[in-house]
């Protein structure tokens, strides 16, 4: 039986179908599959309209050099941010964790029931719902929704060992989602540009310019502020002071979390490759993206070490 689920129109109207199940060809092809995945994102922000960025200057990862002098975010619609579900309750996520690798981590019974709402409100989306149908019917996952949601959890939250002390110090979704300090001195993960945008908004992170594709050691001229992927450079003062460098980042900009944890999650449980080429985007707007997938062996249990989008060169 097809599934569809009910959504309302951006004006309130009637609630109209959205078809969560993924077709034979979407299963033989990532790339179909990772479209409808963007076409389902209902909640992605509009470029220029519920987000502003400002990018500035290109510079190549070996440029140390700060070549923006201005924020990269100009500013994000507070409202709608906050009026939607999987957004305000990842909001809540992003300050339950300690950053630096080798430092336990103390996980709150509050914490954990954050962790639930957050995964309550996104499996409640298109996003997640068709990826909930794509690894069933490719036998990724057993059936049930519950079962799923578990399966997420302990994928995604569940702490484990990464650094050298004697606790558990991370998780999948504090790598990608919030980011890490390694050795005191090197930020880790962080690909999440509401991460970076509030980060930045406090005063914790410095953008430093957006990093251009290398083409025969020329650097790209830098694209325009309606992208929704880009690779950036930034420090994160993360104790005491703005010196924490990541050399190169890349974030989806204005997508909203679903989508994030639907594509992440799906090509991660996929198979056991590191690499999947997609494409996503709207027509004329196409982005080229491999999604690397790098994993963490617990046991008998196999963790999110990393999960990032790298652009890929046209």
């Amino acid at each position: 039986m097809e599934k569809q689920q009910a959504t309302h129109d951006s004006k309130g109207g009637a609630p109209k179908k959205i078809k969560v199940n993924p077709t034979p060809e979407e299963l033989s092809d990532l790339t179909l599959a990772s479209m409808k995945l963007w076409s389902l994102d209902i909640h992605r922000f509009v470029p220029g309209k519920d987000y502003k960025i400002n990018l500035q200057h290109s510079k190549n990862i070996w440029n140390k050099n700060d070549v923006a002098s201005d924020p990269l975010f100009v500013g994000v619609d507070k409202n709608k941010f906050m009026s939607l579900p999987t957004y305000k309750t990842f909001y809540d996520l992003l300050d339950n964790y300690e950053h630096e690798i080798g430092v336990a981590e103390v996980v709150t019974q509050e914490e954990v029931e954050e962790n639930w709402k957050f995964l309550n409100a996104v499996c409640a989306t298109p996003c997640m719902m068709y990826t909930y149908e794509y690894l069933y019917a490719k036998k990724r996952i057993p059936a049930g929704m519950e079962a799923f949601k578990k399966q997420l959890y302990d994928l995604w939250f569940n702490m484990y060992r990464r650094g050298k002390g004697r606790g558990d110090d991370s998780s999948g979704f504090e790598h990608v989602f919030v980011g890490e300090l390694k050795d005191g001195t090197t930020v880790v993960g962080l690909h999440n540009w509401i991460q970076i945008f509030l980060e930045e908004k406090k005063g914790r992170l410095d953008y430093q310019g957006y990093v251009s594709p290398r083409k025969k050691g020329q650097v790209d001229s830098v694209p325009s502020e309606s992208e929704q992927l880009i690779t950036i450079q930034f420090t994160w003062d993360i104790k005491d002071k703005m010196d924490k460098r990541k050399d190169v980042s890349s974030t989806f900009v204005g997508t909203s979390p679903e989508f994030e944890l639907a594509l992440y999650t799906l090509c991660f449980l996929l198979d056991g490759e590191e690499d999947h080429y997609i494409e996503v985007g709207t027509p004329g707007h196409i982005h080229g993206v491999n999604i690397k997938c790098h994993r963490w062996n617990v046991g008998d249990k196999v963790r999110i070490a990393a999960v990032f989008p790298v652009a890929v060169e046209d």
